[in-house]
């Protein structure tokens, strides 16, 4: 490294711009550096490292404070720095952080650091960011700033205090000058490994430990914790054999409690069986007592189940009269609706200008077969056709008692009602031939009602039309108002697209050249690590090529250290020597063991010439990658990536922008086009729509005043409706209406006579099956008729005493169950109950109908199989049954009874639907049908209900009989059993004592169980615990071995453990440089002190445990005493400060690669030397300049100013510094 030339504006105490030209200085080899203390001397250091680092060594460069006070607040500081580092000229400028006040306003602006390098070769990139300038002075001079400011700037002082510091203080400053980063990183590698291991050995010994208390816990034992690690496995061992002897115990007392249990259980299994035999006995006797006292109950379910099985043809014949009574009840709505409706629109007031109103009186007052029916009551007229006749819902109510007809006795009724219904559709069909011939004649007035619904929808198109005109002219008038403006904004927008069209090659242009400027940044950014990749490499074949230049030397210089032995061996006895002459040679040299030969030499030779050749190849490389660099830059790509991409990126959308616009010219020129062509058209539209709008008007008027025309002749045809339309619908309406109810008068009469068909079929079925109704026959024979109030108190005379005897027969059945139950026999239970529900059953189904008929069942019954033996029989049988069985029988029937037959029959003819459409009790209805049918059905229905029985029903009774023989015989065979006999005489034993002394040895044998199981258990986990520890126990000696050798030498690198001289790694790394340091000083040491001094390293300990390794201490060759730095005197200590100051820049210059520093300054401390030592010290300073080396001197001492002729007077002023250079 050399310095040229240095150039400070505003700087430190220098205002203006000074400048400091470093070869004139320098061309004596030596300088010095003098001036006033306080003027700047140190400055002028200050700048160089600046420069190169952009930082200044020591505690100045913590203020950040360079900009000079006496310098104008806007001039911002800076250094220009030209030197020559690593081969290469160049220029460095550097401009601090600095805070400039505004120039408009108050305040101040802050200043970013600048920096920029140039090289002056002519070759390579100019840089312009801060970190890569650093790295390329890193790169050339191939040290640190820390380095630099040691070793190319000897500090003030600071070596002074390097050579009295502790080994701790020590340490910090050689950590800065030497890399020991590898040894540290080795030394952390190993306490974290120690740390990783220290971690997984625990984690292993809590397994261990949490393995003994398992084991602990396991065998009951409390005190775990105290066990070691070692002792945990003949613990373990000692717990499972103690386990496996409480195992055997608990397994003995184990089948000795099992045989215990077995012999109890034996016992008390045999009384058991005893027992149940004797339960299962005395139930199957309970059941043949159930069954010989149900003998009467059986015979009556027998008689019953007969006479419904002879019931079953009548109710088929029932179910289909129920069915025509239904289909005649359907019909007789059907009719009075439709006459509902004819009335409801004959009423209309609309209607009443219509011929054939007159009907009204006859479709209300006239009904179907009021002539017919062959009643006997006296305030009703045996015809019923008169005007007022009305049958209601409670006709039958007031007639008295019902009888039941016989069937030939309406013929002549029948004939009436034919000939009422007659003439009723007589008139009917006039009506209906009337308003046929109304329809005919509205039909031919139809034509004007087209025709003026025609015109009506004329009018409104007109009217629409109208409309429409009138809005077209307005719209177009405002278009004629609106166009002009329109024209003036399309040329406008017209003469935007014209003008961005003209612009847009430009444009295109600057898009072009953006985009060649970001590809040229992204190629230089792309280039830029091959060009760092080929420095590295370069610097490396540099450093190579050094090393084998170095080598050659080293070598030449030994083989001409040995020449006399190289040139003893090409000796001839008797031929005369090369060198003397002589042709004796009594003592030829020679060779020694480190000999170099020529081949060796010629060998080095070669390969110094192969890796300059390299490193030259490289540098070509690193010549053409610049080149590459340099040929981009000038095509833009050196800018800032961002800023190139917000220019290509707002160069884009302008141009695409313009783009655009200049796209819509052919658009905008076609609709300039367009519009002037409407305007154009408009006067034409205009007068066109004018014209239309006038013949509009004048159609409209005119369709008008013929619409009014026909409008009066439909209002006349119409009559009280409004339009033909309506009046032609109410026509066909009441058509509709009256030909519905013509129809409704058909069906009924026919539904009538099936109704009077199927009746006589139900009366002749129930006469064969011997179903006649009791009195039915005595008042036939007196009256022709039956007397229904008199058959009707008799049959509830015999309901009640029926109800009677079968509310009998339920008690008896539930005194039964009681008994069963009683001798805990459960079948017998179950079967006497069934039959019993069953039976009551039936009877209150039987009693429900009687209830609702009032006939009763044995009463009105003719039962030609019955005999008065087998009444009574039963009557006794039923005497005993109590009311409470009765609920419970009625429960379970009830899901049985079958609905009752006359029920149809028997209600009001008139259903809901015909009640409410009823009309008002003055107007005259049709009557009812007649009743002697309906009456005739509703007696035989009730005679038949009584003994009918459903299927179900049937084989519930079935049922009950077959379950009470099967109960029988189920006793019969329970009590024929021999293992039942055989216990007959045996009296049954204490089962509850035998089942008590089974249940203690049970409970004692599941104590002993749970014991075994527990300790089986526990020798489980004991065995596989002990397993596990033991494994885990072998697993961790291997570990914790490893574990103490990693610690030890952790220890030992870390300057700990058995490292008697407490060094760590990096300090013996440290030692071994201070060492080379100290024999390098020693060499400049002994020539200052006239060969008094010498450094000595010391490696030992520090007092109370300090790390020891970088003592440093000084031999007195006058005393042979090893004495501290501490002991020597301001001018000795000045000697030493600066032979270690050398020997240490020295080793650092080595360390960095051999790097020639050929600039070196020396800070002050030669006013403390007599005039002997400052020669000595002189000549020191002498030697440095060797090989064109300059020395600087920074000193205020006189004596200096005389002994070096070329000096820099550093001159301090009010109004700052400047610089007064002397050159020799």
């Amino acid at each position: 490294m050399r310095l040229h030339r240095l150039e400070l504006t505003a700087f430190g105490p220098f205002a203006e711009t000074t400048v400091v030209d470093f070869d004139a200085l320098g061309a004596d080899g030596l300088f010095l550096l003098h001036g006033h203390t306080g003027a700047g001397k140190t400055t002028i250091l200050d700048a160089i490292a600046f420069a190169l680092y952009g930082k200044v060594p020591g505690a100045r460069g913590e203020s950040k404070r360079l900009h000079s006070d006496h310098a104008d607040s806007q001039t911002p500081p800076s250094v220009v720095l030209e030197a020559t580092l690593g081969g290469r000229l160049l220029r460095l400028t550097r401009s601090p952080e600095f805070e400039r006040p505004k120039k408009n306003g108050t305040g101040t602006r802050l200043l970013q650091p600048q920096a920029t390098l140039t090289w002056l070769d002519g070759s390579g990139e100019n840089l312009s960011r801060i970190t890569d300038i650093g790295d390329e002075v890193l790169r050339l001079l191939g040290m640190s700033a820390d380095q630099f400011f040691q070793v190319v700037l000897l500090p003030q002082g600071d070596f002074a205090k390097f050579l009295r510091a502790e080994n701790e203080d020590r340490e910090k400053l050689l950590e800065k000058l030497f890399d020991t980063q590898r040894f540290g990183t080795a030394e952390k590698w190993l306490a974290d490994r120690r740390r990783a291991a220290e971690g997984e050995l625990t984690t292993r010994q809590q397994g261990i430990d949490r393995l003994i208390t398992k084991v602990g816990m396991a065998a009951g034992y409390g005190g775990a914790e105290s066990i070691g690690i070692h002792d945990s496995v003949t613990w373990s061992q000692e717990l499972l054999a103690a386990a496996r002897t409480t195992l055997a115990e608990a397994t003995t007392n184990a089948e000795l409690r099992r045989k215990e249990s077995a012999e109890a259980r034996t016992e008390a299994e045999e009384q058991r069986r005893v027992s149940e035999l004797h339960t299962r006995m005395a139930a199957a006797r309970t059941e043949l007592a159930a069954y010989t006292a149900s003998a009467p109950r059986r015979a009556e379910l027998e008689r019953e189940l007969h006479r419904a099985r002879l019931a079953e043809p009548v109710v088929h014949a029932i179910d289909e009269a129920r069915s025509a009574v239904r289909d005649l009840r359907r019909s007789e709505g059907a009719t009075r609706g439709a006459a509902a409706e004819l009335a409801e629109r004959l009423s209309a007031p609309q209607a009443a200008d219509i011929a054939g109103v007159g009907l009204l009186s006859v479709v209300m007052n006239e009904p179907i077969g009021a002539h017919g029916g062959d009643r006997d009551a006296p305030d009703q007229p045996s015809g019923g056709d008169g005007p007022g006749t009305r049958v209601g819902r409670g006709d039958h109510a007031s007639d008295g008692p019902r009888r039941v007809p016989s069937h030939e006795g309406s013929e002549a009724g029948r004939r009436s009602v034919q000939a009422g219904t007659l003439d009723v559709e007589g008139d009917l069909d006039a009506a209906i031939s009337q308003w046929n011939a109304l329809l005919g004649v509205l039909g031919e007035v139809r034509a004007d009602a087209v025709l003026a619904r025609r015109l009506a929808d004329d009018l409104v198109v007109h009217e629409r039309e109208s409309d429409q005109l009138t809005r077209r002219a307005a719209e177009l008038a405002q278009r004629r108002v609106e166009l002009p403006a329109a024209i003036g904004a399309v040329q406008e927008q017209l003469r935007e697209a014209t003008d961005a069209a003209a612009a847009l090659p430009g444009l295109r242009n600057e898009l072009a050249k953006w985009q060649d400027s970001a590809a040229a940044a992204v190629e230089i950014a792309r280039r830029r690590p091959a060009l760092d990749a080929a420095r590295g490499e370069h610097d490396t074949a540099w450093r190579a090529h050094l090393e084998a230049k170095e080598r050659v030397l080293d070598l030449r210089t030994r083989r001409l250290a040995g020449m006399a032995a190289e040139l003893a061996g090409a000796l001839t006895e008797g031929a005369p020597c090369t060198v003397c002459g002589s042709a004796e040679h009594p003592r030829p040299a020679q060779p020694t063991d480190d000999a170099v030969s020529k081949d060796a030499e010629d060998a080095a030779q070669a390969a110094e010439q192969v890796a300059e050749a390299a490193r030259d190849r490289l540098a070509e490389r690193i010549s053409a990658i610049e080149r590459e660099i340099e040929a981009l830059t000038a095509r833009g790509g050196d800018a800032d990536p961002v800023t190139l991409a917000d220019a290509v990126r707002t160069a884009t959308h302008r141009f695409d922008d313009t783009a655009d616009t200049a796209e819509r010219a052919p658009a905008l020129t076609s609709r300039l086009e367009a519009l002037r062509a409407e305007e154009a058209a408009l006067h034409d539209q205009s007068r066109d729509v004018d014209t239309r709008l006038g013949t509009t008007t004048a159609n409209i008027a005119a369709t008008r005043t013929r619409l009014d025309e026909l409008t009066a002749r439909l209002r006349a045809a119409a009559g009280a409706d409004t339009t033909v339309d309506a009046r032609t619908t109410r026509l066909e309406s009441l058509i509709t209406a009256a030909t519905t109810l013509r129809t409704a008068r058909t069906e009924e009469a026919t539904a009538r006579d099936a109704v009077r068909t199927i009746a006589a079929r139900v009366e002749n079925l129930a006469r064969t099956a011997g179903l006649v109704p009791e009195g039915y026959e005595d008042a036939q024979r007196e009256t022709g008729e039956p007397d229904n109030r008199t058959a009707r108190r008799t049959a509830a005379d015999d309901a009640d005493a029926s109800v009677v005897t079968e509310m009998g027969a339920v008690a008896d059945a539930d005194t039964e169950t009681k008994v069963v139950a009683e001798t805990g026999n459960g079948g017998a239970v179950g079967l006497v109950a069934e039959t019993a529900v069953g039976e009551a059953a039936g009877v209150v189904s039987e009693t429900r109908v009687v209830a609702g008929t009032g006939v009763g069942t044995d009463s009105v019954i003719t039962d030609h199989a019955s005999s008065s033996a087998e009444r009574d029989s039963a009557e006794q049988a039923s005497a005993g049954r109590d009311e409470a069985r009765v609920g419970g029988a009625r429960a379970v029937r009830s899901e049985l009874e079958m609905p009752s037959l006359f029920d149809l029959f028997d209600e009001d003819p008139l259903d809901e639907e015909s009640a409410d459409n009823e009309p008002v009790d003055d107007e005259p209805v049709e009557p009812a049908p007649p009743r002697d049918d309906i009456a005739l059905l509703t007696a035989y229905a009730q005679v038949v209900t009584a003994v009918a029985r459903t299927a179900r029903q049937q084989a519930a009774i079935e049922g009950e009989l077959t379950a009470a023989d099967r109960a029988r015989a189920h006793a019969e065979t329970v009590l024929a059993e021999p293992r039942i006999q055989a216990v007959a005489e045996q009296t049954p034993g204490d089962l509850n004592a035998l089942e008590q002394r089974f249940a203690e040895a049970q409970s004692a044998l599941t104590a002993a169980v749970a014991a075994q199981s527990a300790a089986t258990e526990r020798v489980a986990q004991l065995e596989q615990l002990g397993t596990q520890l033991w494994g885990e126990v072998e697993r961790i000696a291997p570990e914790q071995r490893a574990f103490d050798e990693l610690a030890a030498l952790a220890e030992v690198v870390a300057g700990r453990g058995e490292n008697n001289r407490r060094m760590s790694l990096r300090s013996y790394v440290l030692a071994a440089r201070l060492e080379e340091v100290a024999v390098a000083g020693s060499l400049r040491l002994r020539r200052m002190s006239g060969g008094r001094y010498e450094f000595v390293h010391s490696d030992k300990a520090g007092p109370r445990g300090k790390r020891g390794g970088l003592g440093l201490d000084v031999r007195d060759d006058y005393t042979g005493a090893i004495r501290s730095a501490k002991t020597l005197s301001g001018g000795e200590t000045f000697m030493a400060s600066l032979a270690l100051a050398l020997g240490l820049a020295d080793v650092v210059a080595a360390e960095t690669g051999g790097l020639v520093l050929d600039t070196l300054f020396i800070d002050e401390g030669f006013g403390s030397l007599d005039a002997d030592t400052l020669d000595a010290v002189m000549g020191v300073l002498d030697e440095l300049r060797a090989n064109g080396r300059v020395v600087g001197v920074v000193s205020h001492v006189d004596e200096m100013r005389q002994r070096i002729p070329s000096r820099l007077h550093v001159v301090r002023g009010r109004s700052g510094s400047r610089l007064e250079a002397t050159v020799a």
